[in-house]
C-alpha cells in the first residue's frame, strides 16, 4: 500500500537522532537501527491509523550524515509509540 497525500496515514518521528544497532522493541520483537547508519532519524507510518493493529505500517530511518533512507514494511508498531512526535498530519 503507497502513501500519497490523501491516504489517511500518521506519522511520527524521534525526537533526537539514534545509534547505529539501537533497539526499538515492537510487539514480542525488536527492530534495530541499522548497522549502516552511525546515527539515524527514525519515523514510524502509520498506514491506517483508525484501525486495530497487525495492518501495514513502516519504519524509517534517515542517516543522519547522508540523508539516505532504509524502509522496513511492518504490521505493529513500536512499544515507544507514545514517546514519539506527531508530525503528520500536524497538530491544529
Amino acid at each position: 500500500m503507497g502513501i500519497t497525500a490523501a491516504s489517511p496515514f500518521k506519522a511520527y518521528a524521534a525526537k533526537e537522532e539514534m545509534p547505529a544497532g539501537a533497539v526499538i522493541p515492537s510487539w514480542g520483537r525488536s527492530i534495530a537501527v541499522p548497522d549502516k547508519m552511525p546515527r539515524a532519524w527514525f519515523f514510524f507510518i502509520d498506514k491506517a491509523p483508525e484501525a486495530n493493529w497487525e495492518h501495514d505500517c513502516a519504519y524509517v530511518f534517515v542517516d543522519g550524515s547522508s540523508g539516505r533512507m532504509e524502509i522496513r514494511p511492518d504490521n505493529r508498531p513500536p512499544d515507544l509509540l507514545d514517546r514519539l512526535e506527531t508530525v503528520f498530519p500536524e497538530k491544529s
